[in-house]
């Protein structure tokens, strides 16, 4: 005989009490996209938490560069309303992600385009967290952030073939917070989530699993720049792989307290070493060897830090037909994608709104029902963001996963578009939102783009337009009327 809270829990639609597994950004955004819909919201974190923007546990990656698209920056924007002064006024920057992007391509060095309108973030991932954590604090006092704090699984009942996620058990020493019951529960854990081992133990069945794996590693360390650099016309330089022969890459990212985050980038089993001599001595072997010239220049701060969780993911939950109420899985859990792209802090803020908008609407129970209609609308905003990046990382010889119909031919047409778009700045605009979610493929093919499409083909064919090649491109020239840096960390 069931216990009469179990009926409570079947046919009540009670919003008062949202339980998230996980502090990190997922964790942040899914809370904030709560917060108004929910009386109370507690957040459990395993890490200690502290006030000071420094790497975690918790988030191994959290040394490695982080990139922030424009919607994404609008997203998080839009839910921490003064994230951006915030993080300004801490050394954070926006930057020409175009004019101010050193970048050698397979082709050569990208010409530079003014009022691109791509916008970019220089900042550390630990700067971004911190920042998002206070104001989360400051706006949503119905929020109650417990760190230091182990998950140890969900509370549950089942009826039937149908499993409900009632609450969570956690290693607190508070007993009051040793087992939680929630209306909703969150699991924002990210790629190492638990919760498909735990459907599994309970006797539901997994979701179908796609994935996509490049090969790839990131060893990332952290330098100071030279005082010279903050004249120079560049704040971030990018040495391109080249498909299917060169895989390696280098990054430079300028970010707060005059720091570059420097990494090494191995794709296709090329891993980069994580020893200083062999990661120098990779990075000197990239296509064009600029990025070892400047770091003699530069002082190394960290040791060389390895990140390999670079495997694209999709859990198709929105395919997922078992009964499975009161628990949602959040960003990485279901989705997870290859850092190169940038596109993880965008799909995690995306989420945490497509959540408060299909919450606001549902007036039922949290049920799977509700569950099934969230991963639905997310799914049609994912598959774009999964077609860019997968496509890209399929070039590989190595690379694991299926290539969809027509690959080749799909990256024949790519490879012209890539030759002409590069030249053209009314183009790049046009296809910049493919890289954050922001447009269907298919909607930008419209009579306009193709005519300047095969305009440029046409003018390439006619008088081709040569790039710079490695050693033909100034990196150490300054750039004229460069803002002061007082003016780049001024609060807006």
């Amino acid at each position: 005989m069931f216990p009469l809270g179990f009926f409570v829990v079947m046919t009540s639609t009670s919003r008062q009490h949202a339980l998230i597994i996980g502090g990190s950004i997922g964790g942040m955004t899914a809370a904030k996209a709560l917060a108004p819909h929910f009386e109370r919201i507690t957040i459990v974190e395993r890490d200690p938490l502290s006030d000071r923007a420094e790497p975690r546990r918790g988030v191994p990656q959290g040394v490695q560069p982080h990139g922030l698209l424009p919607r994404g920056r609008t997203e998080l924007e839009r839910m921490f309303p003064g994230l951006m002064k915030a993080v300004k006024a801490e050394g954070a920057f926006e930057f020409d992600g175009s004019a101010e992007l050193a970048r050698f391509t397979s082709r050569g060095w990208a010409p530079r385009h003014d009022n691109l309108g791509v916008s970019a973030l220089a900042c550390t991932r630990p700067l971004l967290e911190t920042t998002m954590r206070r104001l989360l604090r400051e706006q949503s006092p119905n929020v109650r952030i417990v760190d230091g704090t182990r998950f140890n699984g969900f509370t549950y009942t089942k009826l039937g073939d149908e499993v409900i996620v009632t609450g969570a058990k956690t290693d607190a020493k508070d007993p009051a917070l040793q087992e939680l019951s929630a209306d909703l529960v969150i699991d924002a854990t990210g790629r190492g989530t638990k919760s498909y081992k735990w459907m599994d133990e309970v006797g539901l069945p997994a979701p179908r699993e796609v994935r996509v794996d490049a090969k790839c590693n990131y060893a990332t360390r952290h330098y100071r720049a030279p005082a010279e650099a903050k004249h120079w016309w560049w704040r971030s330089l990018l040495i391109d792989s080249a498909p299917p022969d060169h895989a390696r890459a280098v990054s430079i990212l300028t970010v707060e307290g005059g720091r570059w985050i420097v990494t090494a980038i191995g794709t296709n089993g090329d891993y980069a070493p994580t020893d200083e001599a062999g990661w120098l001595a990779y990075i000197r072997s990239a296509r064009a060897p600029i990025v070892a010239d400047l770091l003699e220049r530069a002082e190394p701060l960290t040791d060389v830090v390895q990140n390999r969780t670079t495997i694209n993911i999709w859990r198709r939950m929105h395919e997922y037909e078992a009964k499975l109420s009161g628990l949602l899985l959040m960003g990485d859990g279901v989705c997870c994608f290859n850092p190169n792209y940038g596109q993880g802090l965008t799909s995690s803020a995306l989420a945490a709104r497509s959540l408060s908008e299909r919450i606001a609407q549902h007036q039922g129970p949290l049920d799977y029902h509700f569950m099934a209609a969230h991963y639905d609308s997310q799914a049609r905003w994912l598959e774009e963001g999964w077609s860019y990046s997968t496509t890209l990382d399929l070039r590989w010889p190595k690379a694991e996963g299926e290539k969809p119909a027509f690959y080749g031919f799909m990256r024949w047409c790519a490879g012209l578009l890539e030759s002409v778009a590069i030249h053209d700045p009314i183009l790049l605009r046009k296809l910049l939102p493919l890289l954050d979610f922001g447009a269907n493929r298919l909607s930008i093919i419209t009579p306009s783009f193709l005519g300047r499409f095969y305009f440029g083909l046409f003018r390439n064919i006619v008088a081709p337009r040569k790039l710079l090649a490695a050693a033909e491109l100034d990196v150490f020239a300054k750039a004229p009327q460069r803002p002061t840096l007082a003016a780049d960390v001024a609060v807006e």
